[in-house]
């Protein structure tokens, strides 16, 4: 663009003395320029003397007529000195016109004309007359506002350009214009302004112009209706005709109006490709005073894009009873069908983070905190509204509410507006076998530059004239005395229906949701079918009143990065249950208010269509009927629940989905490192799920099973249908329940659940149908009741349990319908006892089947030495302490009731010699007909694998046992991965005399869990029949955990670093990896240099000082390394001159020293330079490795749990020699982090205490004096205590204990006189608050004072053999390859007990699994913390901040620090790391 341009005066006209006409527009054509002077004089006296530019002006139409002057373009006209002339002057009759429309020249009669068309009024009372259209107090007056001048007529001078001229000057004419005729199909006629038409006829013959009208439907003498605006395309051929021919049937004009719209001025955007004038878009912004509703339609499209932050726009939304016709009021969204239809786009300022977490404690009153993330990289600012979520237990808390006050780019740390008005708890768990436990505040912003807003909310009663389809309608607020609904809370919504796109990005949501409205929520897929496109991302939703995000009759949606405070009702919502591949992933749901009060109950909403997701039923931060979609990385704070999946109870859908899904058996959708703590009833949770093989809804029929027949529980032979998932890297804290309720083929993987009232509560199970995987693996637990389930042989494996740990066995069995023969068997395989504080560590439900309990231990004095048999029997409830292993028998029948039902009798014999026999009860779940079928008969624990014959037989009568009665003996499970269990067996009535049965015999239709038990071909099978054993199953010697679901078979390429989504089918990359097979590993090119290397985008590692090999962050000193811990770029060896590891062995590779094992770590905050200029380093001491805080992963652009970090702002990045992306550094000096070194154990797993008493009791957490700080070798102290040791089996079994319904937790009272804040719904149903306290106290785990009606079990003598280890009545528990520290109820045992090495498996877990961090309120020398108390649990997770955060480098931006934030030096830090890599809930 040229930016030098000058004016040219084209030509002038003498208007004489005094003379100042008011001219506002005028007319050009190719070659002409049109000028009119309208009879309009300013005096700018009246100016001056304050009456303004209107109040100046005056009418001059009674002496003076218009005046037109035509210029030629071409310098054609008269010379008067160095000015051009007009060629041609005219005059015209006195009116007036602010707006010329066009003008153009044909040939006319005599020559070239000049055809000008002008929006014209007869005088200029309406720019300063009494009734002028301009004049504001006219306008705001409604009296005279009606008597406004109307608009002006199109008016039309010709222009006659003849040649024949007089000095070169044509002589002036008169001209008399006239009207074009405006008028509709009805007659009416229209008048307008502010016309244009279609650019490319500028100045050009042209036929179309529109205008605005603000009085449309007013006939041309009508001065009302100046509220009656429209959009006005007129026709000015047809008009012309209409003058000229009297042509009346004709319109010349079409309009659109709509009632209290308020048009502006139209632009016409013509078609590129049109071949007509008219061929376009007109486009106007358009004022709606009244309608409560913005809504496209069919292929509309909508697009707000604010991307800069000195921007900032909104979407009011009116409460004014406006509706739509399909979306009904206050809406804000689109209408499509059948798939397709409007394209909504609504772009935000974005934002690198939307929420993030405190990184140390907050104190009463502090004004500063420091974040896990940088706040300027995430693109937080100065104002923003933040929350920090709360941190109680148990739905007790409440949320605070701030604004930015500070930050800075060189600081995680903000000011807050506010000091706090509570602690903030912050702690860190890196369990080696589990996830990252980040259980700290939750810090979300809620500050957007688009934010979608309207009235406030507003209660409405119901009308008695809508009638409610179950119990609620989409046409407004129904009323449904069932739920006590007769008011209903009106806020605005938004919402896409049935087609077209909508992406709603980085926008802000406020008074949101319609309670009482079916499908009137603040965020809103519904029934768009498969939309690959549709997002949700970044948003925040703030002020609901019923449901966040609801996803509803939508497949293939993204719901990702929205943070939500303060919504009623579920906060993130799936709905009909034929949902499928949605991902919602990486959102912070928060309730901010006491569940427990006078006014709020915490987020819950009575009145919606749903009690169970949105009231005091199990109103849930992310609730979901349908299990096949994707919830990753989310995180649920302090709502009633957390993630409540409501598989089983709405098996067969809702709406217009029921009766064509299956919900129970469907297979699961990613579940994958979600954190949910605070709730009062669940967290992660899933109320009944069997997931069946080929029970896969067809994506292409909307989500509909296209076969149900293959949904079964067998197959057609009989065998388990079953299909296993996993839910893996889930965290949960401080909540009451946490498993399932009915749920098989579903494994917990590297699950931490601390300090729940019931770290597992699950009710009933199965056994895999792979017939190999456990169902909790590579777990921690602390400070919770462990509430275990029926029906299965139940494996813990690889798990770590501390704190105080109890075990209830048969928790739920026989309360309600839950449960079968209360006879379970429990596996504990290579599971690790870290300080478990428990008085009791088992608990028996009294409910379940009536036998005692026996606690197996094969060797009582190895395993606890010094300990007696009868003081160790009490931690187990006094359960007899037996020396072999048991395992469970049961016998199914059918027919009898509870009248008539008999006991069997079992005795038993070693040879001919009877021992003993005793009376087996009838059992029976429920009342008669309670279950279909019902699940009764009898269960016995009994001793495998010895020469021991069971008889059983009926009491009483003839004796027999009926032949189709079903006897089932242990658990398929131990043959497949153990070897088989046997026990000789005869039952009176049946084939079965002296029969060697094995724990693989024929149980097919027997159970694949509820409702799938017992079928009808199953009676006369089972161990005692002739049918052949199972199937042969030979599980791997390491059993895999499950992975969270992914479909590589779906996938073009390998996912190597990621997985294949089965929605999309293309591969999602970890963080840290992109690529279309995510083969690039960002971080490596980013970060790491020639000493160290990136292990899984993770953490930076290389060998420590005077060690060989690197194994997972232990050291060993032999000079041989196994394969497997062979690192694969060779790692130098000390103990070999010159030496590095290859091949397993150290070896020489050349004159060189071999490194001393030291490395460095470049700029850890920068994000770019591996290089080794610049840096510092520090060697360790032996045998001791040193992990990074979590902190410093983080800044370091390298943690698989969080996402690749960016590339730092104001950095400037370059490809190395070496293909890796390094910093180019610009400043000689580099600042590195400041770090806290968690000890680790020597290459013995274990630690002398003989040296150094002082270690006494601390366990899970060594801070030393920070070595980094120093130079030299410090010496780092390893304080973790090894008081344990691995026994090859210890094993236990439980029964019962008298309990009422755990899950019966309910929340409050007078729910009836619930008035929140915001809005006022009536109605709530009735709660007890005694029985919440009485639950509450009751799970507290209390011991039990006695054990109740225990019957001595028999138990033979030792008969030990190589395989997992059982036994026990009621319920079986086998601890293999485990560790603990003693007897917890005891004092420490002195060194001379203590094991004196380890010899567990490579498998096994390492006592010092548990790593924590903490971060002192300033980044000093840090100070050795208090030993964790898991009696004061939750309370310690305020006791030990977590690890400090690292100060960042230099940066060219400069703020200065406010007065209250520390200031420190920059020490350096070297490159070898470890710590845990895999946390998504923090992306």
């Amino acid at each position: 663009m040229n930016h030098n341009l000058e004016r040219t005066v084209i030509g002038s006209v003498e208007l004489g003395k005094g003379v100042i006409p008011y001219i506002h527009d005028f007319s050009v054509t190719s070659n002409y320029a049109v000028l009119m002077i309208w009879p309009v004089r300013l005096d700018f006296s009246k100016i001056t003397d304050g009456g303004g530019l209107f109040g100046a002006m005056s009418w001059q139409g009674d002496r003076v007529n218009t005046i037109i002057h035509v210029f030629d373009l071409r310098g054609k006209g008269p010379k008067e000195g160095r000015y051009t002339r007009p060629v041609k002057s005219f005059t015209a009759p006195p009116m007036f016109s602010y707006h010329h429309v066009n003008a153009f020249e044909k040939e006319g009669e005599n020559g070239v004309e000049l055809v000008v068309d002008v929006t014209g009024y007869k005088d200029g009372e309406i720019c300063y007359g009494e009734n002028g259209f301009l004049l504001i107090p006219n306008m705001k007056n409604p009296s005279t506002r009606s008597k406004q001048v109307r608009d002006g007529d199109c008016y039309r001078f010709i222009l006659p350009l003849s040649e024949s001229r007089e000095n070169g000057v044509s002589n002036s004419s008169f001209i008399q214009p006239f009207i074009l005729p405006m008028i509709d199909a009805s007659g009416m006629s229209y008048t307008g302004e502010m016309a244009r038409v279609n650019d490319i006829f500028k100045g050009r013959q042209y036929r179309f112009s529109y205008c605005v009208t603000s009085f449309a439907g007013c006939d041309v003498e009508s001065r009302g209706g100046f509220l009656e605006w429209a959009l006005v395309k007129r026709d000015h051929d047809i008009a012309l005709d209409r003058l000229r021919h009297k042509i009346s049937h004709q319109p010349s004009v079409i309009t659109w109006s709509d009632a209290h719209c308020y048009p502006s001025e139209p632009v016409f955007v013509p078609n590129p490709e049109g071949k007509s004038e008219d061929d376009g878009l007109l486009l106007s912004e358009v004022y709606d005073a009244v309608r409560g509703f913005v809504v496209m339609e069919k292929t509309a499209s909508f697009e707000m894009s604010l991307t800069e932050c000195s921007h900032t726009g909104y979407i009011y939304i009116k409460d004014n009873e406006a509706y739509h016709p399909v979306l009904r009021t206050r809406v804000f969204g689109g209408v499509g069908s059948s798939g397709s239809g409007p394209s909504i786009d609504i772009f935000g300022r974005p934002f690198s983070r939307t929420w993030s977490l405190i990184a140390s404690p907050v104190a009463i009153n502090s004004t500063n905190i420091t974040l896990f993330h940088n706040p300027y990289d995430m693109g937080w600012q100065v104002g923003d509204r933040i929350i920090i979520a709360a941190t109680q237990p148990l739905s007790q808390g409440t949320s605070q509410a701030f604004n930015i006050s500070w930050l800075s780019p060189n600081s995680n740390q903000i000011v807050l507006s506010a000091g706090a008005n509570q602690v903030f708890n912050a702690q860190f768990l890196y369990p080696n076998n589990a996830g990252v436990a980040l259980m700290a505040a939750e810090v979300i912003n809620l500050s957007r530059n688009i934010i979608i807003t309207g009235d406030n909310f507003r209660n409405v009663n119901c009308d008695p004239g809508i009638v409610p389809v179950n119990g609620i309608s989409t046409l407004g607020c129904s009323c449904n005395p069932s739920i006590n609904r007769t008011v209903c809370t009106i806020g605005l919504h938004t919402m896409l229906d049935g087609g077209g796109v909508m992406r709603m990005q980085y926008a802000r949501f406020e008074k949101c949701g319609q309670r009482g409205v079916k499908g009137k929520y603040c965020m809103h897929f519904h029934f768009v079918d498969e939309c690959p496109n549709c997002l949700f991302q970044g948003n925040a939703v703030e002020f609901g009143m019923q449901r966040g995000i609801v996803v509803h009759e939508t497949h293939l949606s993204t719901v990702q990065d929205n943070v939500l405070n303060d919504v009623r009702g579920a906060g993130i919502f799936i709905e009909d249950g034929n949902e499928m591949y949605n991902k919602i992933k990486y959102n912070v749901v928060v309730c901010p208010w006491v569940l427990i009060s006078s006014t709020k109950y915490g987020c819950t909403v009575p009145g919606t269509d749903n009690g169970q997701a949105d009231g005091s039923d199990n109103q849930a931060g992310f609730w979901a009927i349908n299990p096949i979609n994707d919830l990753v990385g989310n995180r649920a704070v302090n709502s009633f629940n957390g993630m409540f999946y409501d598989l089983g109870d709405n098996q067969g859908g809702i709406g217009e989905a029921q009766g064509h899904v299956n919900t129970l058996y469907s297979p699961m959708g990613r579940l994958d490192g979600n954190t949910f703590h605070g709730h009062g009833r669940f967290g992660t949770y899933v109320l009944s799920y069997f997931p069946k093989r080929y029970c896969l809804p067809n994506l292409t029929a909307n989500g509909w099973l296209t076969n149900k027949t293959l949904c079964t529980g067998f197959t057609s032979v009989g065998l388990d249908n079953g299909l296993g998932f996993s839910a893996s890297r889930s965290v949960d804290y401080q909540s009451a329940f946490i498993g399932g309720y009915t749920v098989g083929d579903f494994q917990y993987n590297r699950h931490v659940s601390i300090n729940n009232l019931n770290n597992i509560y699950w009710k009933e199970t199965k056994n895999f149908a792979d017939g190999c995987s456990g169902h909790i693996v590579n777990g921690y637990y602390s400070g919770g009741n462990m509430a275990l389930p029926d029906m299965a042989a139940f494996i813990i494996e690889n798990t770590i349990f501390s704190g105080s740990t109890t075990f209830e066995a048969n928790h739920h069995c026989n309360v309600g319908v839950t449960g079968f023969l209360c006879m379970p068997t429990y596996v504990l395989s290579n599971v690790s006892w870290i300080t478990v504080t428990s008085i009791n560590w088992v608990i028996f439900h009294q409910n379940a089947n009536n036998y005692d309990v026996c606690a197996y231990a094969d060797t009582i004095n190895d395993a606890w030495p010094g300990v007696p048999a009868y003081e160790l029997a009490s931690f187990y409830a006094q359960g007899i302490l037996c020396k072999l292993p048991l395992r469970s028998l049961r016998v199914y029948s059918h027919g009898l009731t509870l009248e008539t039902g008999y006991n069997l009798t079992l005795s038993i014999y070693s040879g001919n010699k009877l021992l003993t026999n005793f009376s087996i009860p009838y059992h029976q779940i429920g009342s008669d007909g309670s279950t279909t079928p019902a699940k009764q008969g009898w269960a016995f624990p009994v001793v495998v694998n010895a020469n021991y014959e069971y008889v059983l037989g009926r009491e009483g009568g003839d004796g027999k046992v009926p032949s189709d009665f079903i006897i089932e003996f242990s658990d398929p499970v131990f043959g497949n991965r153990w070897s088989p269990d046997t026990i000789i067996l005869t039952v009176r009535g049946q084939n079965c005399t002296k029969k060697t049965v094995s724990s693989q015999h024929d149980r097919r239709w027997v159970w694949s869990g509820s409702p799938d038990y017992l079928e009808s071909e199953v009676w006369g099978r089972g161990a005692c029949s002739s049918y052949p054993n199972m199937p042969a199953i030979t599980c791997p010697s390491v059993i895999p955990p499950l992975s969270p679901t992914s479909c590589q078979s779906e996938c073009s390429t390998e996912c190597n670093n990621g997985y294949c989504d089965c929605g999309s089918k293309k591969c999602v990359c970890n963080p840290g990896f992109v690529g279309s097979s995510c083969s690039i590993d960002l971080c490596a090119a980013a970060r790491c240099g020639p000493h160290g290397n990136c292990d899984n985008c993770s953490i930076v590692t290389c060998p420590p000082a005077s060690s060989d090999c690197y194994l997972a962050g232990s050291c060993q000193t032999s000079g041989a390394c196994s394969a497997e811990t062979e690192r694969p770029d060779g790692s130098p060896c000390n103990s070999v001159p010159y030496g590095v590891c290859k091949s397993g062995v150290c070896v020489s590779t050349s004159s060189t020293p071999a490194s001393t094992g030291a490395c460095t770590y470049s700029d850890s905050q920068g994000g770019g330079g591996g290089s080794d200029s610049n840096t510092s380093s520090s060697t360790l001491s032996t045998g001791v490795t040193a992990a990074i805080s979590v902190i410093c992963v983080l800044a370091c652009a390298c943690f698989v749990g969080i996402g690749i970090y960016y590339f730092r702002r104001h950095r400037k990045y370059a490809t190395s020699t070496n293909g890796k992306m390094e910093e180019v550094v610009e400043d000689e000096e580099e600042k590195f982090l400041e770090v806290i070194s968690t000890s680790r154990p020597t290459d013995t797993g274990r630690t002398s205490i003989n040296e150094d008493h002082e270690a006494k009791e601390e366990r899970t957490v060594s801070i030393s004096d920070n070595p980094f700080l120093k130079r030299d070798k410090a010496k780092v102290g390893n304080t973790l205590k090894h008081l344990s040791k691995h026994r090859e089996t210890i094993s236990a079994s439980f029964n019962k204990v008298t309990d009422a319904d755990r899950d019966s937790f309910v929340a409050s009272e007078n729910y009836s006189s619930y008035t929140p804040e915001d809005a006022v719904p009536s109605g709530r149903g009735s709660l007890d608050k005694k029985q919440y306290d009485s639950n509450t106290n009751q799970r507290q785990m209390s011991p039990r004072d006695s054990p109740n009606n225990r019957t001595p079990v028999w138990a033979a003598p030792n008969s030990l053999r190589n395989s997992p280890r059982t036994g026990g009545t009621g319920a079986v528990v086998n601890l293999r390859s485990g560790l603990r520290e003693g007897p917890p109820s005891r004092p420490p045992l002195p060194p001379s007990v203590l094991p004196s090495s380890s010899s567990s498996s490579s498998s096994s877990v390492p006592s010092d699994s548990i790593r924590a961090a903490t971060v002192p309120a300033k980044p000093t020398k840090p100070t050795k913390p208090p030993r964790p108390s898991p009696s004061n649990m939750p309370q310690s997770l305020a006791s030990s901040p977590p690890p400090p955060l690292p100060p960042k480098p230099k940066s060219k931006v400069s703020n200065a620090s406010p007065p209250s934030l520390p200031v420190s030096k920059k020490p350096s830090v070297p490159k070898h790391t470890e710590g845990n890599n895999d946390n998504d809930d923090i992306w």
